[in-house]
């Protein structure tokens, strides 16, 4: 039986995704490897601490909160898209 659109799309987000993992996985293991010949080289003097500044760990939760809220808007904003144009009793 011949696969619907709905389930070519599906594949294809599938494989979207997959192939992102992927892409990021190599990313953060050439990141990693960097990381690692970094820490062999002569300590550089530290930046002194600016009171109020946030970490990077910070900013990353902050703005993947963000994000999150993001989403959820854009899928109840979809569904009533999506809500509208479906003919009643459907």
């Amino acid at each position: 039986m011949a696969a619907t659109y709905v389930e070519i799309l599906s594949e294809m987000q599938e494989q979207s995704l997959e192939s992102l993992k992927a892409v990021q996985g190599a990313y953060l293991q050439s990141l990693t490897a960097a990381r690692e010949l970094v820490e062999k080289l002569p300590k550089a003097p530290e930046f002194p601490k600016i009171e109020g500044v946030p970490s990077v760990a910070e900013l990353t939760e902050l703005n993947t909160k963000f994000v999150d809220k993001v989403i959820a808007q854009q899928k109840a904003y979809a569904k009533q898209l999506a809500d509208i144009f479906t003919p009643a009793g459907v």
